[in-house]
């Protein structure tokens, strides 16, 4: 890559428009394959595996919710909860519903974060309309200090 390549690469990284696999050429089709082997790995017991993978995936395209997700989802299963909380935070911010939200609230609950987690799911519960699909992952942040709606 030139110099004048190099420059609008950072560019593009740097205003948004580009991903870090736009800048590297690495095709949508790849980050696709990395993530099915990823939810493969972690749907066969593999989660120290799918979280790498899923870690891989989200370095090279942050935009992309579905990764967050599986990452948060691979932490949760590695017994890291804190950090699954966080990283579902952050699949709420770039998703467009506030699932992930109550996933994380759930996540902290489990952690022993109780007040992160009970305004998780308070923050989850005024802004939709309809929570009930979610009901089990605010009822573990609400119990979780004696909480109760």
């Amino acid at each position: 890559m030139n110099k004048t390549g190099l420059h609008k690469a950072v560019e593009a990284l740097i205003d948004g428009s580009a991903c870090p696999a736009d800048a590297l050429g690495i095709p949508k089709r790849i980050l696709d394959g990395m993530y099915t082997l990823a939810v493969d790995a972690l749907g066969r017991g593999r989660a120290k595996d799918a979280e790498a993978l899923f870690q891989r995936c989200v370095q090279l395209d942050p935009r992309r919710t579905e990764f967050w997700l599986g990452l948060a989802s691979a932490k949760k299963a590695n017994g890291a909860l804190e950090e699954a909380g966080e990283v579902f935070q952050l699949a709420a911010m770039f998703g467009t519903d506030s699932s992930a939200m109550a996933y994380a609230a759930a996540c902290f609950a489990e952690a022993g974060k109780h007040e992160r987690a009970l305004i998780l799911a308070e923050h989850v519960r005024t802004t939709m309309d309809d929570t009930s699909a979610l009901e089990p992952w605010l009822l573990v942040a609400e119990s979780s200090m004696g909480g109760a709606r």
